[in-house]
């Protein structure tokens, strides 16, 4: 995945936790913590945004 501190952009559509900016910049989007994105996107058995937040929504929030 691209360097999104040095880009300046974020993806929007993908979550890479191995990046520490990605993994603060979604947590705090989602108002969740590292341990629960990270379980979400287990539980998804995938990283796209749009499928964690559904995830989230409904065991979550």
């Amino acid at each position: 995945m691209e360097n999104l501190a040095t880009s300046g952009e974020w993806s929007r559509n993908l979550i890479d936790v191995s990046e520490e900016i990605d993994l603060e910049y979604w947590c705090s989007t989602f108002k969740v913590t590292p341990e629960q994105l990270k379980s979400a996107i287990k539980a998804v058995c995938n990283c796209a945004a749009d499928r964690v937040k559904a995830y989230l929504d409904i065991t979550i929030h």
